[in-house]
Parts: C-alpha cells; structure tokens; sequence
C-alpha cells in the first residue's frame, strides 16, 4: 500500500459527556467529510455524546471543495484517481479504528463507503471480533459505470461474493446491520445494493424519490439525514440501556449475596 494522504476529521464530547461509543463516517467516490450529510451526523452524534471519525479517505475531489480544510494546501494525491482503491482506503479506515474498541464501534458508510464499510465488517471477522453496528447508505456492490474512476473502483466491487458478504455478518454483532436505499437512485441502483443487503443479513430501508441520498438530493451540510440520525441513536440507546441494565444486575447480585462465615 502506497502512502496515500488521509486526513481525519474527529469530534470529541467532554470527558464527562462521552458515553463510550464512536462512529466511523465513511464517504463515498469524490467525497470529503463536509460534503452532503456527513460533517451534520458527526456533530449531531457528537451532541449525543459521541466520539466521531470522518477521515478525508483518497480520492480525486475539487481543490476549491477542500481547501478551508487543508489551509490552501490541496494534497497531490487527492487530485488522482489512482489512489481510490481498496488499498488505499483501507490504510485510512484503519487508522481511525486503530486502538478502539470494535463492541463499542459504529461504522456508517455511503455509496464506495459502504462498500468500504462491508469490507471492514469482513476484515473484524476473519479476526474474530465485532462492531457495534453497520450502516450502508446506497452501497455501491457492483459495476456502476464510471469509467473515469476504474480500475480502482473494481477493487472495491468484485471481491464482494455472496460469500464474502454473509462473512461479513459475522464482523457486526448480532443483527445490528442496515442497508437504506433509494428507489430512484441512478447512481447505484437499489436492485444492485438489495442482494448485498440480503447476503448480509440486514434490514433494508427505502427511502423514496431520495435518488442517491447526497447533497444534490437535498441532503446537504444543512439538512443533514434525520433518518439515519434516528436508527443510528436508536442502536446508541440501546446498547447503552443494556450495558446500564448489566451493571444493575452485577451491583444486585453483590448486594445480595449470601454472607459467609470468617473462620478465624
């Protein structure tokens, strides 16, 4: 793997707010973390207690769309297709979950990201570990047709096997994985995305007229994707209820302990 450039984007709550779960927010072909929903979810997340991940992964992007973010210094090598590949994104994805805890792990993903997302979920289970939970936004799981993008694009696409993804199920504990497409998204096809869903066991989602879920459809820095926000906190909520009811029934079982006799 090349030395590609990844810059991450992090948002941390204070100490005493953080409530142990970090989301990974993964963009997808040209994309950077201020473009379309992403920036909003981190910080939506953030104020939820959050600590949030949006690496700026390789990938060829407009200079003038990243240049407050570099401080006028545009890294060469987002200027080049060449470096959106599988390779190269997995360095970036890496070094945001280096020394975090997978249980306590949400990885988000659109379009290539969620690509990119069901390959991190494979790779968590080949060494026997788990995520929080999954979330593909109109994942791209096969050819679509950007010629300029190839051949890196196909790095991405044509591993994923039927196979490759039902072992990605077991990357992501229990049935917390989530696919939510469009029905009129002509960047990546639901009908391409839905057998991927299904060999990955998730729950599938549609939203309608949506087209490809990003800011030209009107989910922008603004706007931001409530829906998403909505299941992603409620996966959040749960798990923190179920980690509250656990330490409750420890602390009972202490309390209630039958008292033995010392012998002295």
């Amino acid at each position: 793997m090349t030395q590609a450039y990844t810059k991450i984007e992090e948002t941390n709550p204070t100490d005493d707010k953080f409530n142990g779960i970090t989301v990974v927010i993964l963009h997808g072909v040209d994309g950077f973390p201020e473009k379309s929903w992403y920036g909003w979810l981190a910080r939506q997340l953030q104020a939820k207690g959050c600590r949030t991940f949006v690496p700026q992964l390789p990938t060829k992007v407009p200079a003038d769309g990243i240049r407050d973010m570099y401080d006028g210094n545009t890294p060469e090598k987002l200027g080049s297709y060449d470096y959106q590949t599988l390779n190269e994104w997995t360095g970036g994805v890496e070094a945001c979950l280096k020394g975090l805890d997978p249980e306590k792990t949400i990885v988000i993903g659109h379009s290539l990201g969620g690509a990119m997302a069901v390959h991190t979920a494979h790779q968590m289970a080949l060494e026997e570990k788990k995520l929080l939970g999954l979330f593909c936004v109109c994942p791209v799981a096969g050819d679509i047709n950007l010629l300029e993008c190839e051949p890196g694009l196909s790095t991405f696409y044509k591993p994923m096997t039927p196979e490759f993804v039902k072992k990605a199920q077991q990357g992501v504990n229990g049935r917390n994985r989530w696919v939510i497409v469009s029905n009129n998204d002509q960047d990546v096809p639901p009908e391409q995305s839905r057998p991927m869903a299904e060999a990955l066991g998730a729950s599938i989602f549609c939203i309608p007229g949506a087209k490809h879920i990003n800011r030209d459809s009107g989910f922008t820095p603004d706007t931001g994707f409530p829906f998403l926000l909505e299941k992603v906190s409620a996966l959040i909520e749960q798990n923190l209820n179920a980690q509250h009811t656990v330490k409750e029934h420890r602390s009972t079982r202490r309390a209630g302990a039958k008292p033995e006799e010392l012998k002295l």
